[in-house]
């Protein structure tokens, strides 16, 4: 009976907020609600004893069912919206972000065998990352887009972008990989884009514009716990002395939010 009644407050806050982002209708007071909303009910299964592995199971099977449907027709900003809901229900109940381990299951609940290379790199190889930020998270998306529309083989990467750190790492070790085992195989598609590709809702648009209006959302909606990575990140950029360029990403949120 507790699954059933969690499972219906879940399904409620991933079909309001992705309603709200379809719509455009006050997406930051959606945002808002959502994530108390989402923190409410991790809180009260947590109260119950159940498990917070449960209830991200719970959340990543609300998204299957909103995004993967047979008859399922999904705007961009809407998947978004329901992308954004999984990170809600991942997070632990006083975590700012994502636990790496969490973060890594669930993108295999989202992505299936689509950004195999990238999960297992984040898994086995980035013990340092103890936390996925919100900002991370939903580049890792948009990530996901991009290597679907431009290739896995990862020739489009432009590190003077607005990539979280983790990313540009992501590819370096990727592209070096590729350099140590040119010849081996063809491409590096067969073993990083996988064969079970769930949807993405590509949809159109400038991702980079979006991108700043999302942060604005966040900020403004009270979203700042999840946002607050970003400078983190920031003084970790310096430290290995990569320019800080995702600072902009931060800084210009005055009143982008109002554009759309």
């Amino acid at each position: 009976a507790s699954h059933c009644v969690m499972r219906t407050a879940i399904d409620d806050v991933f079909a309001t907020y992705t309603r709200a982002c379809a719509s455009r209708d006050d997406v930051k007071r959606a945002m808002s609600l959502a994530s108390d909303r989402a923190r409410e009910i991790v809180a009260s299964a947590s109260d119950a004893d159940v498990d917070e592995e449960d209830v991200l199971d719970v959340a990543l099977e609300a998204f299957a069912q909103l995004t993967r449907g047979v008859s399922t027709v999904i705007t961009r900003d809407a998947y978004d919206g329901a992308y954004a809901c999984v990170f809600m229900f991942a997070r632990s109940r006083r975590g700012r972000g994502v636990a790496r381990a969490r973060a890594v299951r669930a993108w295999r609940g989202v992505f299936g065998e689509r950004l195999r290379a990238w999960t297992t790199y984040v898994e086995r190889e980035r013990g340092d990352v103890s936390m996925v930020s919100y900002d991370t998270w939903m580049q890792t998306l948009e990530f996901a887009r991009q290597c679907e529309i431009k290739g896995y083989g990862l020739e489009w990467y432009d590190f003077s972008e607005a990539w979280p750190t983790l990313i540009d790492e992501f590819v370096e070790a990727r592209r070096a990989s590729d350099e140590a085992t040119a010849g081996a195989r063809s491409g590096a598609s067969d073993d990083f884009g996988g064969r079970i590709t769930p949807p993405l809702a590509l949809g159109g648009g400038d991702w980079k514009r979006k991108r700043t209006i999302a942060h604005a959302h966040a900020l403004d909606a009270g979203f700042e716990d999840e946002v607050v990575g970003l400078a983190n990140e920031f003084e970790r950029e310096a430290q290995i002395r990569h320019a800080p360029k995702r600072a902009c990403s931060n800084m210009s949120l005055d009143n982008s939010a109002h554009a759309m």
